[in-house]
């Protein structure tokens, strides 16, 4: 009974492996997506191309990390670890963080738009008065002159408008003092926080360009003042960091556990890279980006073509050590080169005057058959 019960363990191993072929599929254990940026390369060709990991919902704790191995290593000629030489991968950690400020702008730093009748713009304190006995006058009260990264961009601008009356009649709106950009829109939305203090709310305002002198141009009505503007800023900035990358010392069915372990698939993806957080925790988000063929000269594909060549990545999200394949690792398909050989195959026998089958194979230089 004992031998039996072995028996159809055998037996029931076996039909998995031509179920779903050599390389058993591994379930979903590891966090995060992998995808990569490109569909297909060419045999033996100088390629580069990107492998962007998302970090999922939990992020990686300091100590974890992220692992990536290529199908075949051994035949992808390799250089990753040398000090001065060209290596051939790359690891960045790309992320985007938002951050605030909040300052205030005394009115005194308001001028007139029109120099003719600056005279009549009186400042008092902190406060500029429209002395004008009947015309509103108009004025530009700059905010800030900065040139914020070119990653960077604003998400939103909340400004408290001060006024010496109630009901809020200092119209204002918002636009670009340097001139690098069109005034970024009319007022949109003003409304009295309490006496004398207006709030002008630019959320819903785009801000695509990074380049920017934000200022507010304002009329005061006649013999009214504006005493200062509260300015609360957000924006988001892209940065990316490089991540320094190590080898896996493992076995791969550590990290596909269902993965059987006598298939030769496990032996073949004996090439691994890993990236740690080291400092920080990597947030939910954020991406790694691993780049093959990072040198100037590009990545030198495998020689032999690959319908669906598969690259397998894992992660380690608390830090034990334990790498956990992830879901549906990216695969991408390498094409036979250029047609540069016809060989042809039949039986080393004929008789003379007979009739016989050629097989002829259309083949690049590596002897991979061309399917078209």
């Amino acid at each position: 009974m004992h031998c039996i019960l072995k028996i159809n363990i055998i037996v029931l191993k076996i039909i998995l492996v031509f179920i779903t072929g050599c390389d058993v599929q591994h379930s979903s254990y590891g966090e995060g997506i992998a995808v990569i940026d490109t569909d297909q390369v060419i045999a033996g060709s100088k390629s580069r191309f990107r492998v962007t990991y998302s970090v999922g919902e939990f992020g990686i704790k300091i100590g974890g990390g992220v692992a990536i191995g290529l199908h075949h290593a051994s035949d992808w000629r390799m250089q990753a670890f040398s000090p001065s030489g060209p290596n051939f991968i790359s690891a960045h950690h790309v992320y985007e963080r938002t951050y605030s400020s909040g300052y205030s702008v005394s009115a005194t730093v308001c001028r007139a738009v029109d120099p003719e009748i600056s005279e009549f713009l009186m400042r008092q304190g902190i406060s500029v008065l429209n002395t004008h006995p009947s015309v509103d006058l108009k004025v530009i009260c700059p905010l800030f002159q900065n040139k914020i990264s070119e990653n960077a961009k604003l998400t939103s601008i909340d400004l408290a408008i001060h006024t010496s009356r109630k009901t809020g009649q200092s119209y204002c709106h918002l636009f670009d003092s340097l001139g690098e950009l069109p005034d970024l829109g009319i007022y949109v939305r003003q409304e009295e926080l309490s006496d004398g203090v207006e709030k002008i709310d630019f959320r819903n305002t785009k801000y695509d360009d990074a380049p920017l002198g934000l200022a507010l141009r304002c009329t005061i009505p006649s013999k009214e003042a504006i005493n200062g503007v509260t300015a609360k800023f957000k924006w988001s900035e892209i940065k990316s960091d490089d991540m320094e990358l190590s080898r896996v010392n493992g076995d791969i069915s550590e990290m596909f556990p269902n993965q059987l372990s006598e298939n030769f698939s496990d032996r073949i993806f004996h090439k691994l890279f890993k990236v740690i957080a080291k400092k920080d925790k990597i947030l939910s988000g954020d991406k790694i980006i691993f780049t093959f063929g990072a040198n100037d000269h590009g990545q030198t594909v495998q020689s032999y073509a690959d319908p669906e060549h598969e690259i397998r990545v894992s992660s380690d999200v608390d830090g034990d050590g334990r790498y956990k394949g992830i879901d549906n690792s990216p695969r991408f398909s390498i094409l036979p080169s250029q047609t540069v050989n016809l060989s042809g195959t039949s039986r080393s026998q004929v008789k003379i005057g007979a009739s016989f089958r050629l097989l002829v194979r259309a083949e690049d230089e590596f002897y991979n058959l061309q399917r078209n």
